[in-house]
């Protein structure tokens, strides 16, 4: 809500460059760049976070948001939306309230998009407020900046990054051969390791019970 007024704005609208409030307070505390080297901007503009939190699984830079009542005269904050108890007083808060289905897990862009749950932390942003992407657990920050992917989506054979950073440490084959490739082609573990009570893969494949020891014709580390 713009202080002083009854007048509600989206939350895109808010350091969005243009000035939507009577005195211009949408736009009076947005940030330009970090004061803190390493510190993160968030896209909105208005808030940076420490380096160390980006992609922790946690959304440190959305934020909750207003809903305006049908009628024009209130707002209320967008988590009580469909909470079964009506704040606004046309009751327009507990309108069109849905049930998730397979096909419709997450409404995302102010209800305005509905997405399925295979959609969900998975790497891509669907929705434009990016709802859809956060809280996803452990992430991997693209090299470019542009997008947090899960942990799982490292060298599984599909370029999730724009530049394909995802994709480039990975193991094809052991430089040597007889060495164990980890399932998640992130590691190979030599031959004697495999088995030993320790968990030498991230993704502890060299001690489960189906781990075998390839001996590949050729092998070649990617460049």
């Amino acid at each position: 809500m713009c202080p002083g007024t009854s007048l509600c704005i989206s939350q895109i609208q808010l350091c969005d460059g243009k000035i939507d409030c009577p005195v211009g307070s949408d736009e009076a505390s947005c940030i330009d760049s970090c004061a803190a080297p390493g510190d993160f901007l968030c896209k909105d503009r208005r808030k940076c976070i420490n380096g160390a939190l980006v992609c922790d699984g946690h959304s440190h830079c959305l934020d909750a948001g207003e809903f305006q009542c049908a009628h024009g005269r209130k707002c209320i904050d967008s988590k009580l939306v469909c909470d079964g108890k009506p704040q606004c007083q046309d009751f327009s808060d507990e309108r069109d309230c849905f049930i998730r289905s397979k096909s419709c897990s997450h409404r995302g862009d102010d209800k305005t998009r509905c997405i399925p749950e295979n959609f969900l932390c998975d790497g891509e942003r669907d929705c434009v407020d990016g709802t859809d992407e956060s809280d996803c657990g452990p992430a991997v920050l693209c090299r470019d900046g542009s997008l947090c992917i899960p942990h799982t989506s490292l060298c599984d054979g599909k370029r999730d990054c724009p530049d394909g950073y995802d994709e480039t440490f990975c193991f094809d084959r052991c430089p040597n051969l007889g060495d164990f490739l980890c399932k998640d082609r992130k590691k190979c573990v030599e031959r004697n390791l495999v088995c030993d009570g320790r968990s030498l893969c991230i993704d502890g494949s060299d001690e489960m019970g189906s781990a075998a020891i390839a001996r590949p014709k050729q092998q070649t580390k990617p460049n």
